[in-house]
């Protein structure tokens, strides 16, 4: 089901089959549940084959496989359906065989909060799709999946025995509605920058992204890079080819237009820039064929913070002060409680 409107199609195809269908039946069929292609009957035993080719009449192309009960035992979807003696039915959780018991690996470098979900997930899935009668039983199975994907055995335990508290947390943020903000996975940095700021904004609620996803270091883009010189809305550095000084700009046009404009200005002996100024005072030379795209940033304001943090952090600059400007000033204390 790659296309999004498949699960929407094939309800709207099995409902058409159910509606022709089950009145073929009579009444072979004694109880039907569906789940989009999954369906789970109560039939006579001598009646299977019936029912197997009468589903199978709708459509050539639309064939159904079955699976009959096995010691009063059968499974759908995530539960296995178990026949008492007595006509009640128990469920429990079920696995398939090809499950690998694969997680979010403990020792990974993801969020805390995702990790703890994850584990979550997995204990309030098992117990809650089972009856309470299977739940010891299941409580090892819980451990060994958890364990093998180094979960420590202390904060399983303790997850599970949270799973039913009702904890109340005391509303900190004076029921404030939540600023929710995106922000890169960066490690304990990310957990520094989230504790900093909540105290400051205590209503603000981090979502962690991925800084340097899989996707972008195996799997190229289909289209072809754009050239260096063709690139706009950047921050770039440039090198002095005659002392260890570096320059730091952004711009919002190509590059190779805004490098023409830094040749122009040290030609015409201006000292608009700190470039041109160090070239002109020094009798310097920088490398335009080597200059260094260090970030891409298309809105106008977020390109200048960044300048300003790429300067501040650059030893040897030699861009001016007001190219700075208040922009790391502001941020000077989140910078410190960060080291």
């Amino acid at each position: 089901m790659g296309c999004s409107l498949s699960p929407i199609i094939a309800d709207i195809v099995l409902d058409d089959l159910f509606d022709k269908i089950l009145p073929q039946l009579n009444d072979s069929v004694q109880f039907c549940v569906k789940y989009v292609d999954d369906t789970f009957l109560s039939v006579d035993e001598n009646k299977i084959d019936f029912v197997l080719n009468t589903f199978n009449s709708y459509h050539p192309e639309i064939q159904f496989t079955l699976e009959v009960e096995n010691n009063c035992c059968l499974p759908f979807l995530d539960v296995s359906v178990i026949k008492n003696t007595n006509g009640s039915v128990d469920i429990c959780h079920y696995k398939k065989p090809t499950c690998s018991g694969r997680l979010l690996n403990y020792n990974s470098n993801q969020p805390y909060s995702y990790k703890i979900n994850c584990a979550k997930n997995l204990i309030n899935r098992t117990l809650t799709l089972s009856d309470s009668k299977f739940h010891d039983n299941l409580i090892p199975e819980i451990y060994s999946t958890l364990i093998d994907n180094n979960y420590p055995k202390n904060l399983i335990k303790k997850l599970i025995q949270n799973r039913n508290s009702n904890s109340t947390h005391q509303n900190i943020s004076n029921n404030l509605p939540p600023i929710y903000y995106s922000f890169p996975y960066l490690g304990e940095t990310s957990y520094k920058v989230e504790k900093t700021m909540k105290t400051l904004v205590p209503s603000i609620k981090f979502g962690h992204k991925s800084y340097n996803p899989l996707k972008s270091n195996f799997f190229s883009n289909l289209k072809d890079s754009d050239k260096k010189d063709e690139n706009s809305g950047i921050v770039y550095k440039l090198d002095c080819n005659d002392c260890n000084s570096s320059y730091i700009g952004e711009s919002g046009q190509f590059l190779k237009k805004r490098m023409y404009q830094h040749k122009y200005d040290i030609k015409n002996e201006k000292t608009s820039t700190a470039l041109s100024a160090h070239a002109f005072e020094n009798n310097h030379n920088f490398n335009f064929d080597e200059v260094k795209i260090i970030r891409k940033e298309d809105h106008y304001k977020k390109r200048k913070t960044l300048e300003a943090f790429f300067i501040n952090q650059t030893k040897n600059s030699i861009n001016f002060k007001t190219d700075v400007g208040n922009t790391v000033c502001i941020y000077q204390n989140l910078l410190d409680s960060m080291q």
